[in-house]
Order: C-alpha cells, then structure tokens, then sequence
C-alpha cells in the first residue's frame, strides 16, 4: 500500500536527485544531505528502508494464520528476505533508472517482486503488511441419515455427522466466508522488537442467501509478540502444532483427531521450549446414573488457567514435538438440575499429552504429518469441543472422561504445478462405561475421517483443487452415521 501514488513518487525522486545532482560532486556535507532528503521522501512515498538489516517477509505469525505456509512452496511461495536499498546505493542514486524501475511491472525500488506482501509505514519505527487469501468453496455433501443446515456443511466436524435411521439428505453449498485479511506489524525500538498480528474471517453471523449473501466479519487472531519471546493475546493454543497440520481444502482437515483452538494466552517461547497459561473454559455434563437423567454439556470458567507446554525437536529431515497440558476440572459453580442446590465443590486434575511431527520423504516436496493425543480431562482441545472435560453425578462428584486420536497425512508432489494429500484420522473415546439411556448414549464412541485431494497451482499466489472426504461417527448405543462429500476450490493468496 503506498501512501502517493507510484507516478507521483517518481516525479519526487527525479526532482530531488536533479537538484542535488551538482552539490554531491563537490561537497561531503551535501551528498550527505541529499541522502537523507532521499530517505524521507522514499518513505513518504512508503517504501522500505534498512534500519536494523533487512526484515524477514515471512513472519511465524502468518504461518499460523496460514497464509504464509511454508508447507507447500508452490502456493505459498514468497521471497524469505525483502532486498532494500543501502546507504551506499543512495549515494549512487540516479533518478532516471530508478524512475525506469518504479514503472516497471518487475520490480520497484526495493527490489522486491510484485506478489511480495503489500507494506507500508506506520511512524518512525514501525512497517505493517497487509495479507490474507480470497477462498472460493463448492461443496456437495450426502448425509446417511437426517437433515442438515448451511452452518453444518461449511466444513467438516464430527458432531455435524448426523447418527440414527431414516431417510438421508443431499445438498449444495457456495460459499466465500473463509476468505480472510490480516495485518502484521513490526516496531523496533530501544534495542527491542515488537511484532504485532491481527487476523480477521468471515464465518461469523449467517448470510441471507436470499438476497446480499453477507457474512458476519470474526476475530481469529488478535496479539503482540516481544522480543520473539513473549506473546500476549489471541491466537492457536500452545498445544497446536500448525506446522504438522495436513493440506486439506476442508478448512480444518481431520477434525476428530485435531487439535484447533483458539484462545487468549500468555506465552514464553525460548530456543524450542514454549510454556503458557491459557483461557480454562470446561465443558462438562450432569449425569445421574440411577435415574438416567442428564443434561447436555455446559460450559464454565475455571478458577485456575490451564498450564501447557511445548518442546521440538527439529532435524534435517523435518521435527517432531512434544505437547502437555495440566488443568483444572471442578463443578464449581453449578447448580443440580433436578434440585436446583448449588453441589458441594468438587474437582479432578485433567491432562493430555501430543506427540506430532513432520517429516521429509524423499527429495521432490514428499513429507509425512502425524499427530496423536492422549487426554484425561482433556475435553476441548481435539475434535472441536466434541467430547465434555468430565461429568458430574447427582452428588457432585466429577469425574473426567479419556480419549485418544490421532491422524496420519501424507503429501506427494507430482510436479512443480501438482500435489496431493491423502489423510486419515480417527477418535476413541472412553466413556466411563456408560451406555444407559439418557444424554450418555448418544455420547460419540469414535469418529474417524478420509481426506484425499488434488491442488494445482498455475501461478504463486493461485490454487485449485478438489477434494473427497468420508467421515463417520458412532455413539455409545451404537447408532451410526456417515457422511460423504466433494469438494473443490479456488484460492487466491495475497
């Protein structure tokens, strides 16, 4: 984004590189000067200069967001380093090449291509870059069983796999919602540097198809980084490991066996080692064993925040990481349904552990993703708040329901232009041996997903691709649902 148009910048430069053109030949002081006239107008005309060394284009914060995953070179790829002018190619500065360069569609001043991130100045000391994609999906779902909402086939979740007999449903569904913007920032100062990262979607309130379409604008990401050590705000939990998450054109992927959450932190991240304090929202159901009366999952904020940690090991041939999480789950706060009294506190220690990686196969792009989760407690933080932290009985004790999942991904290049991804994941879940009537037998048993595609890239910042899932789901009476979908996309990356 530049703050004077590209004409009008170089009509600034050629003029003041005229009128100085005489005074550098004979006077230190001068050249010196018209450097620095150089300067200002260059960043007026919001360009970039060097300050502490060139800064890196690809930031970890937009890795996260996706935008700039370094996963696959072909869609994502972006230059690692954004080449600036030096004080030295200022002193040698001709306006009439530079003027030839500003109009080219090569290139502009700073050297850098034209599907570079978009960046500008904010003051003295900060540069912001605009990103995000622009993502168009087209999905065809068949549901064995029941009817289903727009909401419901935006994407895959397991909950959304609809169990029981009866007549199924077919539908089709256009959308853009998942489009995305975000801005990063960057500020050093004072020996310091701090980057901050603001991402936004549109898969907040539903649109109106009937007429404008319109979807609710969300807040995804929302945080500042010091010093690339501390981070304060919104944005993937520590737990997460986004540099092992499949390619999927399903905006999440396996979402039984992943871990997706989005929560406000406070982290420290040293060398490989990053240890946070995490929003503690539960989710728990009330269930009495002796009449069978329960009530479906409520959600509660805890008196403790969750403590989780994570550690790479990272190697030539990709890495593989270490995740925990300790956390508290209590009642606290509830009252019993059925008499309507506050219970008597009560509370059990919930934990979990991932094991997650991403390795090289071979030497043209191949890798292999894999995740896996074991949690005591663990509730939300695989498969999208499908399974509650705990249950409380009629008495007010609770006590936590377990899980294992897990995915395996692998991803073949075919050519520079060509990938595919093939993915497979599935959920276990113990449910404390509870398959009386009542909200526990409809509790999920396992859910488990198959996710093959192909995505072709002509140019850098562009991707189509289609893409077929099959997923199922199996609750504790042991009904059954399955669902079976296609579909495709087109994706423009900025």
């Amino acid at each position: 984004m530049r703050l004077i148009p590209r004409t009008t910048s170089v009509l600034f430069i050629g003029m003041a590189g005229l009128t100085g053109t005489a005074m550098a030949e004979t006077d230190t002081e001068a050249l010196e000067e018209r450097v620095k006239r150089l300067e200002r107008i260059i960043q007026a005309a919001g360009l970039t200069l060097p300050e502490d060394g060139n800064r890196q284009a690809v930031s970890k914060a937009r890795q996260r967001s996706g935008v700039d995953k370094p996963t696959v070179a072909a869609e994502t790829e972006r230059p690692a380093e954004r080449q600036v002018l030096t004080q030295a190619q200022l002193a040698d500065f001709s306006p009439e090449p530079v003027a030839r360069e500003l109009l080219s569609d090569e290139t502009d001043l700073a050297g850098a291509e034209d599907d570079d991130p978009l960046q500008f100045s904010i003051g003295e000391h900060t540069t912001a870059d605009i990103g995000g994609y622009v993502k168009v999906n087209a999905n065809f779902s068949n549901f064995s069983t029941g009817d289903s909402t727009d909401r419901q086939r935006e994407l895959y979740t397991p909950s959304r796999v609809n169990v029981g007999q009866g007549p199924g449903s077919e539908a089709t569904d256009f959308s853009a919602r998942w489009t995305r913007i975000n801005l990063l920032t960057n500020t050093r100062l004072g020996g310091h540097e701090i980057e901050g990262y603001v991402e936004f979607d549109f898969f907040g309130d539903d649109a109106n198809e009937a007429t404008t379409g319109s979807y609710g604008m969300r807040l995804r990401d929302a945080i500042f980084e010091l010093d690339k050590t501390w981070l304060f705000g919104q944005t993937d939990s520590t737990f997460m490991d986004t540099s092992a998450t499949p390619e999927t054109l399903d905006q999440i992927g396996p979402a039984e066996s992943i871990s997706l959450i989005r929560q406000t932190q406070i982290r420290y991240t040293k060398n490989n080692f990053a240890i946070a304090l995490e929003n503690p929202s539960v989710t728990e159901e009330f269930f009495d064993r002796d009449t069978g009366v329960g009530t479906t999952a409520t959600l509660q904020e805890e008196s403790w925040p969750d403590l989780v940690a994570d550690y790479r090991i990272e190697h030539r041939l990709g890495h593989v990481g270490f995740g925990g999480i300790v956390r508290r789950v209590s009642n606290e706060g509830i009252d019993n349904p059925v008499t309507g009294e506050r219970f008597d506190e009560d509370a059990a220690v919930g934990y979990g552990f991932r094991l997650s990686g991403r390795l090289k196969v071979g030497d043209n792009g191949d890798d292999l993703r894999f995740f896996s989760t074991y949690g005591d407690g663990l509730g939300r933080y695989v498969a999208l708040g499908l399974i509650p932290a705990g249950t409380i009985d009629a008495e007010g004790n609770v006590e936590t329901i377990s899980y294992a999942s897990g995915y395996l991904a692998y991803q073949h290049v075919w050519s520079p232009k060509w990938r595919s991804n093939v993915v497979l994941g599935t959920l276990q879940v113990d449910n404390n041996g509870r398959t009386d009537f009542g909200p526990r037998d409809a509790a999920t048993k396992s859910a488990s997903s198959f996710h093959v595609n192909l995505i072709w890239n002509p140019i850098t910042p562009l991707s189509f691709g289609g893409e077929y899932i099959y997923a199922e789901r199996e609750v504790e009476s042991g009904t059954e649902g399955n669902l079976d979908r296609l579909q495709f996309s087109a994706k423009y990356a900025f």
